[in-house]
This record gives structure tokens, C-alpha cells and sequence, in this order.
């Protein structure tokens, strides 16, 4: 099995955001600056476009965790509630 490149999961995340705004009516967009690599893959972090673009406040989602990508390919919606470091600790020791 191929592992994927940062650019084929941004793919994978943007593809989703797009899914989950779709569904709510509201552009939301990656906010690329703050992108994280890991061991296992990329912690990608999302908003609003309207907030990306302006950064504001009013603008901002609350609630909305992170995603996941594998560098396998596989995506997980982090919680938002925990700190997305130890979500990802619990997610890979299941």
C-alpha cells in the first residue's frame, strides 16, 4: 500500500470540510498555517472561510475539532472537547 504525501491528505481534509459546510450551508476552509505533522500522519485544523479571511470573531465555528489523516488515508473527526494531542493518543491506542 502506498503512504500518502501531506498534499494528497490536505486533499482528503479539504474534501471533507467542504462535505461538512455543504451540509450546514457555510464555507468552510482549512487553515493550512497551523497544519501539523505527527508520526502517523497530519492534524488538520478547519473554519469558517469568512474567519480564515477575516479573522473574525463572530465568523469563528465552536465546536468543531480537528481532522485526522492517516498517512495510510484514513480520516478521523477529533473531538473538541479534549485537547486534540490526547485525542489522538486515545485513537491510536484502540
Amino acid at each position: 500500500m502506498e503512504l500518502l504525501d501531506i498534499n494528497a491528505a490536505e486533499a482528503l481534509a479539504s474534501a471533507e470540510v467542504s462535505r461538512l459546510g455543504d451540509g450546514v450551508g457555510i464555507e468552510f476552509g482549512l487553515i493550512t498555517d497551523k497544519t501539523l505533522a505527527v508520526e502517523s500522519g497530519w492534524v488538520f485544523f478547519f473554519n469558517t472561510v469568512e474567519f480564515i479571511k477575516t479573522r473574525n470573531f463572530s465568523a469563528t465555528l465552536a465546536g468543531n475539532g480537528p481532522i485526522f489523516v492517516t498517512t495510510s488515508g484514513v480520516l478521523h473527526h477529533l473531538p473538541s472537547a479534549t485537547p486534540w494531542e490526547v485525542a489522538l493518543k486515545e485513537l491510536q491506542g484502540r
